[in-house]
């Protein structure tokens, strides 16, 4: 959890992270005139937040510091940290994919052991600087034997590293460990390397390092940019690929720390261990998707640079295409390549019409991409994208869109769609619409997560469509095949739950007025994102800059 997310906590939640007493807390509500009022007065509820920024300015007295809190250690350090750890032990772990996806041994021991190692750095380094350096160590006691037995031997003394080891590290990382005592570090070397010990060592340093990026996702929230695509909806989008052909490459457009090369991996090695694979991608991060992958054991080609959706890498067409855009956002200013937008170009203020023409156009023969999209893609009344999507569904590229339910990511607490899309087959008969919007649960009080059972419901609705059986009484309200005929007469809308009936089968007669008023004024909010988030990310930083 971002302290700046929308949280709300009672005076007794924040005794409890800031470690004083309840009273302490009325005293500062009673003394201060500039103490937040209740975002929730009915409830004496305060935005974390703001209560955040009111204590940056309170220093822990000495007498009241913890040993591992330095001098100058505020009241808000601690509520950040504490609330980041409530967050992280919420957050649902890696393991509620379906099985196919799931790995390593003891998965609960090594979640335990990262919250207690991001706790011991916790006192030197700020939370998403404490998830960097784990990052850092977990892939040197993988990757790098001979540095990290070097650093070992040497780990009483962080700020000199060992010549093997300052060559691993970047200086970014050797300078926080510069700011960890020789004590803690020497510690967390020791544990790690307890932890890279024996067998199936790279598979329990691979899962820590799982939970550390999840960790990461949690305490960097939308500053960090390149979020994480969580693992329901990486497990969702494989619920929608069939293999009747062989897979040879595998590509993500943009692939942000390389999860979905991940979860593919693992999933063909182990339904095709014999097939050569070639995994690639190009991400803004490379170098995190790089370290990520050969944690995996995954061989891999990531490409780093700028990205232009639309202007297609040299890189051999790919039989599965899984990516993770960043959506709503504006497209760059790259001269467009005619292959890449094969139906028309995008506006300049949104390029998630140029990420769903890039995945058809990377796709072979038989290919089949899933593409995470927001839900403004698929209703959106610009003239240019929706004559961009009425030529992608009359030429057969799109066989079904799924719709996600909101608080899916730590980031932000949107909704997604799915996109499954195929090469052109010059026509189209129907598109199965997905909408599975209500399922899931709430896992914290911010975040939701699907289950097993929810990605399977997903999963077999998509499989029967294509199998010629697809029941839309199966499993009532979830999904529909819709004709084309139906598809056109709606303007080339493709919003799930615009299309599924309520439980009585009964439309509402003023429901299409409403839903076409409703998708304008939301087009019209969706346009406004980028700005707002643009000027968020520079007052955050500018924050954070004030603070140091």
């Amino acid at each position: 959890m971002n302290e700046r997310d929308v949280s709300l906590i009672s005076r007794a939640q924040l005794a409890h992270y800031a470690e004083v007493s309840r009273a302490a807390v009325t005293n500062w509500q009673k003394r201060s005139s500039d103490f937040p009022e209740p975002a929730d007065a009915a409830n004496e509820l305060f935005e974390l937040g703001q209560v955040a920024d009111w204590l940056s300015t309170r220093a822990v007295p000495a007498n009241a510091r913890h040993p591992h809190e330095p001098v100058g250690t505020t009241y808000a350090d601690r509520v950040r940290a504490n609330a980041v750890n409530r967050s992280a032990a919420e957050t649902p772990r890696p393991s509620s994919a379906p099985s196919e996806l799931k790995s390593g041994p003891d998965e609960d021991e090594t979640q335990r052991r990262v919250w207690r190692w991001l706790d011991l750095l916790r006192g030197h380094l700020h939370v998403s600087e404490t998830c960097e350096v784990l990052l850092a160590l977990l892939h040197m006691c993988a990757m790098h034997e001979t540095a990290w037995q070097k650093l070992v031997q040497q780990a009483g003394r962080p700020a000199d590293l060992p010549e093997e080891a300052a060559e691993v590290l970047s200086p970014q990382t050797h300078a926080l460990l510069a700011r960890v005592s020789a004590a803690t570090f020497c510690e967390l070397t020791g544990e790690i390397a307890r932890l890279g010990a024996g067998d199936q060592r790279r598979e329990r340093l691979a899962d820590a390092f799982d939970y550390t990026l999840s960790a990461q996702a949690t305490a960097l929230g939308k500053r960090g940019g390149n979020f994480r695509t969580p693992d329901a909806v990486v497990a969702t989008a494989f619920g929608l690929l069939t293999f009747e052909n062989t897979v040879h490459h595998v590509h993500d457009p943009f692939c942000r720390r390389g999860e979905f090369l991940v979860a593919a991996h693992r999933w063909l090695r182990s339904a095709a261990p014999s097939t050569r694979l070639r995994f690639s991608g190009t991400s803004h991060t490379s170098e995190d998707a790089k370290r990520n992958l050969e944690i995996h054991d995954v061989d891999s080609e990531i490409l780093g640079g700028p990205i232009s959706p639309g202007v297609l890498p040299d890189l051999p067409y790919a039989d599965i295409l899984l990516t993770n855009p960043p959506f709503n956002h504006r497209r760059p200013s790259a001269p467009p390549d005619e292959r890449g937008l094969p139906y028309g170009i995008p506006p300049e203020s949104n390029s998630n019409f140029a990420w769903l023409q890039h995945a058809i156009a990377m796709l072979a023969t038989d290919g089949r991409a899933v593409v995470v999209m927001s839900p403004s893609a698929a209703y959106s009344t610009n003239t240019r994208e929706n004559s961009i999507r009425a030529s992608m569904v009359e030429d057969g590229t799109v066989e079904a869109v799924v719709a996600l339910p909101r608080q899916l990511f730590t980031e932000t607490a949107i909704a997604v769609n799915l996109w499954l899309l195929c090469p052109p087959r010059g026509h189209c008969s129907e598109v199965l619409l997905v909408d599975a919007s209500e399922l899931g649960g709430m896992v914290s009080r911010t975040r939701r997560s699907l289950s097993a059972e929810d990605v399977g419901a997903i999963r077999t609705a998509y499989r029967a469509w294509r199998a010629g059986a697809f029941d839309e009484s199966a499993k009532p309200g979830i999904g529909r095949a819709v004709g084309i005929e139906e598809i056109r007469e709606r303007e080339y809308s493709l919003h799930p739950p615009s299309y599924i009936l309520d439980s009585s089968g009964s439309a509402d007669a003023e429901a299409p007025a409403r839903y076409a008023e409703l998708t304008r004024r939301l087009s019209v909010l969706e346009a406004r994102i980028p700005q707002v988030d643009a000027r968020t990310r520079h007052l955050l930083k500018e924050i954070d800059e004030w603070m140091r």
